[in-house]
Parts: structure tokens; C-alpha cells; sequence
């Protein structure tokens, strides 16, 4: 913290999202579709989990690292030695994913962000579990990416804001009302991942923002690498997939307040809403003939996968309970 410069870590290629420092000495990244711990110095790499996302971790003062290993899962625990992994929370009811756990002291207890909807810092809410006893706690009821200061206060982001509140750790309770902190502070609106951080003496860091759109454009590109901007409008797309045989259509996933599933015909320049129910659809893909489209879907309540069916009349049809 005392110099300008930034050292790359020898051996985290690759990696995406937190480096957890539990000592000066050691830390953790997510790569590879893994978790692992290295040492800040570089070497081999301990795989300590598979974790195909990255939506949070935080490595406890027993030792024990709270991770996210996959969109739509609970938390999951495992010893920053290796070793077997334990299940930490559990969904409930109408809630899609747990995110960005936070260990109280004494690794007690847990924040994390239980997220309800297609965008979880706007359908999402805080809530604590005690790591002994399994007793869960929900205590703010929108919220995202929370954070114990160590001024005694639950700390919050709420749509591009912090937001504070005091709180005992010890009773695992609220104590008083929530009061804006700070401003303008960069967040996801998709994963309600927000920008900041605190010391162990209470130092606040944070990049200055708003809630970022992350809108982009639909492009075409050729074998020989040339461009050509399709004329859908901007938004947040996600994850687009070419239909086959002919490559006329595209389905794509928007997220924005939900998360829906889109056709683009790219003759006629027209983007239709393919998915209407449950506030999360996405990762699109077609089967071989061009006729069908499998999706991931909320519709009946935990993420399960579905098929649309037909080429006019899109009816979707539960095709897995796993």
C-alpha cells in the first residue's frame, strides 16, 4: 500500500475476480474453473474446489474459506488446506443463489447476499447464518454485497450506494436503523457485485461509480475477422448463440430487472422475447436442426432446464428435475 506499483502474481494466469488474502503471504483466486490457494510469492497452485463462477469468497479466521462454487447454489465451506467440501447455506424458497459471503469475527457466522430475482441487488436481500448451529437470519430486505466494519456496523450496497447499519455480532442481530454511507459507488446490475472493501482498522476503499448498465452491441464477425454491428439496440445482452443449421436466428439472454431469453432474426432486424415465465431465463442453446431451444429457467422455482418448442408457438416444457 505504500507504492504506485502493481506486481502480478506468478502463477494466477488466467485468474478472475478476488484475491483472498488470509496473511501477507498467501491468497486465493479463482481460475480455471477452481478455486485455489497460492502463495503472493508464486508457485504450484492447491486447488481447493470446482467453482465455475466467481461470485464471492471470504477466508475465515478458523481457517475455513466460504466460496460460491456455481450460479444457483448455496454457499459451500472447505479448509484452506483441501480437502472435502461441506455445505454452508441452502436456498430457500424462491431465492436462485447465495453470493458474496463475508465471515464474521471469530468465523462464527456469515453475511452473504441471497439473490431472488434475474438481477440480485435489485430482488436480492442480506442475510446471516450461524456456521455452528445452521440458524439463518434474514435482515435487510434489499441489499446486496454485504460487509462487517469494524466499527460495529453491517455495511450494504443498495443500488450504486452504501448503506450502514449498526449491528451485533454476537446476537447476529440489527440494532438500528440503516443510514447512507457513501455515494456513488461502482456496482454490477446483474450480480450486485459493488466495488469496495474494508481494513482490518476500519479503512474504507472504493471505486467511484454508478450502477453500471454494462449495455452492449449484437456484432456479426466474419472467418477473416471483419466486423458488422447488427442493428439490435444496445442492452445487456449475454451469452448469444447461432441457430443451425442456417444461421438465421440468434437467441440471446438480456439482463436488466430479469433475466430473459431473446430471438434476433438477423433478415428482418427483429428482436422477440422468447421467455415469459419466472424473472430468470437464460443460457440459451439450440439443438442441431434449428428447431428447438433449451434454456435455464425459474419458472416453477429452483433453476431447472426447459424447451421451447416450435417454430411459432414457443410453449416450454420441463425436460430435466436435476
Amino acid at each position: 500500500m505504500d507504492s504506485l506499483e502493481a506486481k502480478p502474481i506468478p502463477g494466477t494466469e488466467g485468474g478472475r475476480k478476488s484475491i483472498l488474502l488470509a496473511r501477507r503471504s498467501v491468497g486465493g483466486v479463482f481460475a480455471g474453473g477452481k478455486l485455489k490457494k497460492i502463495s503472493v510469492s508464486g508457485g504450484a497452485a492447491l486447488p481447493l474446489g470446482d467453482a465455475t463462477n466467481h461470485y464471492g469468497a471470504n477466508w475465515g479466521s478458523r481457517g475455513m474459506i466460504a466460496f460460491v462454487p456455481s450460479n444457483g447454489s448455496g454457499l459451500q465451506q472447505v479448509s484452506d488446506g483441501g480437502g472435502t467440501l461441506h455445505p454452508l447455506t441452502d436456498l430457500e424458497k424462491g431465492e436462485l443463489s447465495h453470493r458474496w459471503p463475508d465471515f464474521l469475527p471469530a468465523s462464527k457466522a456469515v453475511l452473504f447476499a441471497a439473490g431472488t430475482g434475474g438481477a440480485i441487488f435489485a430482488n436480492g436481500r442480506v442475510a446471516v447464518q450461524s456456521v455452528g448451529t445452521g440458524e439463518r437470519r434474514n435482515l435487510i430486505q434489499e441489499g446486496a454485497h454485504p460487509r462487517y466494519a469494524p466499527s460495529g456496523h453491517l455495511v450494504y450496497a443498495q443500488r450504486g450506494s452504501l448503506m450502514a447499519v449498526p449491528f451485533d455480532p454476537q446476537r447476529l442481530a440489527v440494532t438500528g436503523t440503516a443510514v447512507p454511507m457513501v455515494d456513488g459507488v461502482l456496482q454490477s446490475p446483474v450480480n450486485g457485485s459493488a466495488q469496495y472493501s474494508f481494513s482490518a482498522t476500519g479503512s474504507l476503499v472504493y471505486i467511484p461509480g454508478t450502477v453500471q448498465s454494462n449495455q452492449s452491441k449484437l456484432v456479426r464477425v466474419s472467418r477473416n475477422g471483419a466486423e458488422q454491428p447488427l442493428a439490435a439496440p444496445a442492452r445487456v445482452y449475454r451469452g448469444p448463440r447461432l441457430s443451425s443449421p442456417h444461421g438465421r436466428r440468434v437467441a440471446v439472454t438480456i439482463q436488466e430487472q430479469e433475466s430473459q431469453v431473446w430471438l434476433y432474426d438477423l433478415s428482418r432486424e427483429t428482436l422477440t422475447r422468447l421467455t415469459f415465465g419466472g424473472n430468470t431465463n437464460n443460457n440459451p442453446s439450440w439443438t442441431p436442426d434449428g428447431k428447438r431451444i433449451a434454456f435455464e429457467s425459474s419458472k416453477e422455482g429452483p433453476l431447472n432446464v426447459f424447451l421451447a418448442i416450435g417454430r411459432r408457438h414457443w410453449r416450454p416444457r420441463a425436460v430435466d428435475q436435476q
